[in-house]
C-alpha cells in the first residue's frame, strides 16, 4: 500500500470558550475516511463534517487548559492509514459587566434606598454582594447619609471570575425648620409655648 498525506488547515491554535474553532483538511489523497479525537473531553470535543471539516467545541474550564486533536484518515484498498495532530488551547471567556448606575451613586438624602445593582453578559451568570462579610445574590441598599462600598463578584462556568466594587454617597439634605411664630411678647410670671411647625429632619 502507498503512503497516504494528510494535512490540516493548521497545526495549531487558541481558542476563547464559548466560541468553536473550525478546522480543513487540505490534504488527504487517499480520500480515507476522516475521523478526530481529543486527548481531553473535559476541555474540548470534536466532530467532523463532509469528511474534510472538523468543529473544536470548548468546554467549560477554570483556567486555560490545552488538548491534543487526533485527526486519522482511515486505510483504503491502495493506501495506509495516516493521522496528524493538532495542539488546542482553550482559554477562559471574557465577561462584559455593566454597573447600574453605570457610575458610582451619588444623591442627597430623600428617605428612599439607594445601591448598585450588576448586569453581566452572558446573563446567566452567578453575581453576588458582599453583605456583611459574606456574598450573597442580595444587591444591598442604604439609606442613611453616609459613603458605602458595595463589593460584587461575577462567576459563570468556562469565564474568568470578575471582582469589582462601586461606591453609593448619600449627602446629608438641609433641614428646613419652623417655629408657630417668629416673636411675641410675655409679662412675668406668664409663660408662652412655642410650637415647631416644620421640623424635615429627625433631631431636634
Amino acid at each position: 500500500k502507498a503512503t497516504n498525506e494528510l494535512d490540516l488547515s493548521e497545526p495549531s491554535g487558541t481558542i476563547v470558550y464559548p466560541n468553536t474553532e473550525t478546522l480543513t483538511v487540505i490534504k488527504n489523497i487517499s480520500a480515507g475516511t476522516i475521523t478526530a479525537t481529543s486527548s481531553d473531553e473535559d476541555v474540548a470535543t470534536v466532530s467532523v463534517s463532509n469528511n474534510n471539516t472538523i468543529t473544536i467545541t470548548p468546554q467549560p474550564i477554570n483556567s486555560t487548559k490545552t488538548a491534543t486533536i487526533t485527526v486519522t484518515s482511515g486505510a483504503t484498498q491502495n493506501y495506509n492509514e495516516i493521522t496528524t495532530t493538532y495542539d488546542l488551547t482553550v482559554n477562559q471567556g471574557e465577561l462584559e459587566i455593566t454597573a447600574v448606575p453605570s457610575k458610582n451613586y451619588e444623591g442627597t438624602y430623600d428617605g428612599n434606598e439607594h445601591g448598585i445593582v450588576v448586569i453581566s453578559n452572558p446573563n446567566n451568570a452567578t453575581i453576588t454582594y458582599l453583605n456583611n462579610g459574606v456574598y450573597t445574590q442580595t444587591a444591598p441598599t442604604f439609606t442613611n447619609a453616609s459613603t458605602y462600598t458595595v463589593n460584587y463578584k461575577v462567576e459563570l462556568a468556562g469565564y474568568k471570575p470578575e471582582t469589582g466594587s462601586q461606591t453609593v454617597t448619600i449627602n446629608k439634605a438641609t433641614n428646613e425648620l419652623d417655629l408657630s411664630e417668629p416673636s411675641g411678647t410675655i409679662v412675668y410670671p406668664e409663660t408662652k409655648i412655642i410650637t415647631v411647625t416644620k421640623n424635615i429632619g429627625e433631631d431636634l
